[in-house]
């Protein structure tokens, strides 16, 4: 009788193992002026699960001067649950949501990122920001969706790890779609 491997964390195998194709997703798309950046905008995609969750999918235009792309237009990606979407309040915003729902949201992640960047993102940047978060697993999500979405659009991405102006000296994830 063989014996199974018992995976120990399992959400870390459904973030960093699981692959998926993108899922139909109807978003609503939200421009909000800058509250940083004179002239600018901020974008927020609105989409729900079958389990009807609210979710919002945001891209928060940033110019970070020592990063690897100096006073150039990016977008910080981030998402949250849409009773949790307050970007002013860190711990609300960052809080998981243990829906239970991880490849679904995942895969309409997917399709809300390709969608966003093909029909309004791409005019304004093709660079991208992660890791304003301690949550690691948060990190790696956000990471597994470019990787992921800009395969499935028959793009090519470069990743760059580096500092940041805006990150309180910490380290974050660029990422420049190609």
């Amino acid at each position: 009788m063989r014996k199974l491997k018992h995976i120990e964390n399992y959400d870390n195998f459904i973030l960093n193992e699981i692959k998926a194709i993108p899922l139909y997703t109807e978003s609503k798309l939200i421009e909000k002026p800058s509250l940083a950046y004179k002239n600018e905008k901020n974008f927020e995609f609105h989409f729900e699960t079958t389990t009807k969750n609210k979710y919002v999918l945001d891209f928060i235009c940033i110019y970070d001067n020592i990063s690897p792309f100096p006073n150039r237009r990016m977008f910080n990606i981030s998402f949250t649950k849409l009773n949790q979407h307050d970007i002013n309040n860190p711990i609300k915003y960052e809080r998981e949501t243990n829906d239970n729902e991880h490849i679904e949201l995942f895969k309409r992640l997917l399709y809300v990122f390709d969608d966003a960047y093909n029909n309004t993102l791409k005019q304004f940047s093709n660079i991208f920001i992660i890791g304003e978060t301690k949550n690691i697993k948060k990190i790696n999500f956000y990471r597994n969706v470019i990787g992921d979405s800009t395969k499935h659009m028959g793009l090519n991405y470069k990743e760059y790890y580096g500092d940041s102006s805006i990150n309180l000296g910490k380290k974050v994830y660029y990422y420049e779609i190609i």
